[in-house]
């Protein structure tokens, strides 16, 4: 699997990518910290501060074909 974290490509186990996505969950409070489409996983630190404006992104990136890794 291919993880992208701001701009470098790493390529890792998904057992290790799942836990580098339990180290960005705690660093986000309310939004998205991972997209995921086609074995490419990317860290994303994108804050929001209401519920419709999260959901609106979430159901954008899934129209996108994208697995979406977010906290609310």
């Amino acid at each position: 699997m291919k993880v992208i974290v701001n701009n470098s490509v790493y390529g890792m186990k998904v057992r290790e990518c799942k836990k580098l996505l339990e180290i960005a969950k705690r660093q986000v409070v309310h939004g998205i910290y991972a997209i995921e489409k086609d074995g490419v996983c990317e860290l994303k630190n994108e804050q929001y501060e209401d519920e419709v404006a999260l959901k609106k992104a979430i159901k954008d990136y899934n129209n996108n074909g994208f697995k979406v890794y977010w906290k609310g």
